[in-house]
């Protein structure tokens, strides 16, 4: 081990990490070498565009009763990326095959081959319904929806290209934060974020703001352009996967199922044979909002 990783000193390629090459290849994207944190494996590495892609296959990417990978295996190795000056994007194998549409147009985004750009000044802003949102961020947002008080939406000939929603934190004591963010995918809303969170600020009185960026998909700087101030960085969260589907950890809380007294709520589910993904962490940002709402 150096830096606590597991080394994987055999490299195999998956299937989909073979597609995902392959996409890559009809954008025109280039691969470059794979040493950036030699003697690990990255997947792929865009040296042109300072970013590099795991494809997290759902089992040997998750933990099981009797599996020895680090919980903090997948922050680590974010970590070393980033000290490079390098973003790590982590697709896992569910996401590549549920939500393919979403990644490929994450990935466009991260190296501007977005040809559909839309200014926000020539967008309305509207309230947006719950069941629109809802079908909003499970079409263009890689983790879904997730509940939030307020919807607000940027509208464009009619149609809904970029959306904010905003709710009491559910982690912050006291304090109100941005809970999901998305674009109309394959479509970059230029000036979008900074008109709704903006527009909210005002709307609502607000003194700060906080979000959270997962590190799994983002490095945060979207919300440093938008005047938010890093915070700090978060443990890895994690998600249940019964070998078809990833499931949330709060459906697996112990005071929601008769688990014995002297065993945790991750031991009893992985002896029923659940396994467990851990993320890397998020950073958390927090906006002053002073000058905005002057």
């Amino acid at each position: 081990q150096i830096h606590h990783i597991p080394l994987r000193v055999v490299q195999t390629e998956s299937n989909f990490e073979k597609e995902l090459a392959s996409f890559l290849k009809e954008q025109n994207i280039s691969i470059r070498d794979r040493k950036l944190i030699y003697p690990f494996e990255l997947d792929i590495v865009l040296a042109e565009w300072n970013l590099a892609i795991e494809c997290n296959g759902n089992y040997w990417h998750s933990i099981g009763h009797d599996s020895l990978r680090d919980k903090t295996y997948h922050q680590k190795k974010t970590e070393l990326v980033e000290s490079k000056g390098y973003q790590l994007l982590h697709i896992r194998e569910w996401e590549w095959n549920n939500k393919r549409d979403i990644i490929q147009s994450m990935i466009l985004a991260k190296v501007n081959k977005i040809e559909n750009k839309i200014y926000a000044r020539k967008c309305k802003i509207k309230m947006v319904e719950l069941s629109i949102a809802k079908e909003f961020y499970e079409t263009n947002h890689i983790q879904g929806y997730h509940h939030a008080k307020q919807h607000y939406g940027l509208y464009h000939g009619g149609s809904l290209v970029f959306m904010c929603s905003f709710s009491k934190s559910p982690r912050i004591k006291n304090s109100i934060e941005l809970i999901r963010m998305a674009t109309l995918l394959n479509t970059q809303v230029v000036g979008g974020a900074s008109k709704l969170i903006k527009y909210f600020i005002r709307e609502n009185n607000i003194n700060e703001l906080y979000s959270y960026a997962n590190r799994d998909y983002s490095t945060g700087k979207v919300y440093e352009s938008l005047g938010f101030k890093f915070i700090k960085k978060t443990s890895p969260s994690y998600e249940y996967y019964d070998g078809n589907n990833f499931i949330s950890r709060f459906k697996f809380q112990k005071h929601k199922h008769h688990i014995p007294k002297e065993i945790t709520e991750t031991e009893y589910f992985l002896s029923q044979g659940y396994r467990i993904y851990y993320n890397s962490g998020n950073k958390l940002y927090k906006l002053s909002t002073v000058e905005i709402k002057r």
